[in-house]
């Protein structure tokens, strides 16, 4: 009786490591992921995880930009064409500086419901002598945080 019980402990024990690690993997796969990409007064928003994924709203910097009505649902791979209207911004402040950094969040939700932000920074600098400018895209993350009020 003594070593079918320590045996019955033994499989309850590796059967919860099991489980922890099947969890784990699970929340791995469902992570909402994505790929952004600004060009010419658009933010291209790409899909890269497996949930569904409902674009609600774009703030950059202060100014207001309307929600996005009806919310744009992205299934995996898909890609999303959002207006941002931040190019006069950059034009403007770029007159007086090199470079100039505006912060965006993006209020999305997965097809569970869950809330995320998705965060980045678009930079501005000059290109060449002519008056052109550049604008990329930096430090992208998404982090699962409530945003409705």
């Amino acid at each position: 009786m003594s070593a079918t019980a320590k045996t019955l402990k033994d499989v309850g024990s590796a059967m919860a490591t099991m489980n922890d690690a099947i969890q784990s993997q699970n929340r791995e796969a469902n992570r909402v992921l994505m790929d952004a990409m600004y060009s010419g007064d658009w933010l291209y928003i790409t899909n890269t995880g497996r949930p569904t994924i409902v674009i609600h709203a774009i703030h950059a910097g202060s100014g207001e930009i309307p929600p996005i009505t009806p919310p744009k649902s992205l299934s995996t791979g898909e890609r999303a064409q959002l207006s941002t209207p931040v190019e006069h911004a950059f034009q403007t402040a770029l007159k007086t500086r090199e470079r100039y950094v505006l912060p965006v969040e993006v209020e999305l939700e997965d097809g569970a419901g869950n809330q995320y932000i998705a965060t980045m920074e678009l930079v501005g600098g000059h290109v060449g002598n002519s008056g052109g400018m550049s604008i990329t895209t930096t430090k992208f993350l998404v982090s699962q945080r409530n945003w409705r009020k």
